[in-house]
């Protein structure tokens, strides 16, 4: 088993058209490269199980197309962006076990197609306004231990 070590590189924002990143299971430390910005076709991005700091970059804004996100078992820190209701294209999303806090942004209830959506083992409060979209007949959502 081959394991990436260091910082993700910033060439990543170079692949203008790249649609899918799998970095999981690494020994990626640091921030995650606001570089990825610039990646505005991306439909999916995981950097699972890594070593990561820092908050999710304000740069993933611009990630529209974004269907499947997992930053699960890291350490990124700090609130979840209110952007990430603008992801309407949104499935999946796994923030567990990083060190995210603050209240759950109400826009989540924008997320139409979200399917399933993980945040235990965060410093969270709040509720989930999973009145819409598919969420309420797919996985229930994972809070876990506060």
């Amino acid at each position: 088993m081959t394991l990436l070590t260091g910082s993700i590189p910033r060439s990543f924002g170079k692949l203008m058209k790249l649609q899918h990143v799998s970095l999981w299971g690494n020994g990626f430390e640091g921030e995650i490269p606001d570089d990825f910005g610039n990646c505005t076709e991306l439909t999916s991005f995981d950097a699972t199980d890594n070593f990561l700091t820092g908050s999710i970059p304000r740069s993933f804004v611009k990630l529209v197309k974004l269907q499947d996100l997992r930053l699960w078992n890291n350490s990124l820190v700090g609130a979840i962006p209110d952007y990430f209701g603008n992801f309407t294209e949104l499935t999946f999303l796994d923030i567990s076990s990083n060190l995210i806090i603050g209240n759950i942004p109400r826009n989540f209830g924008k997320l139409m197609k979200l399917q399933s959506l993980y945040l235990s083992f965060n410093q969270l409060s709040g509720i989930i306004p999973c009145r819409h979209g598919k969420l309420h007949r797919a996985d229930p959502p994972v809070l876990g231990p506060q």
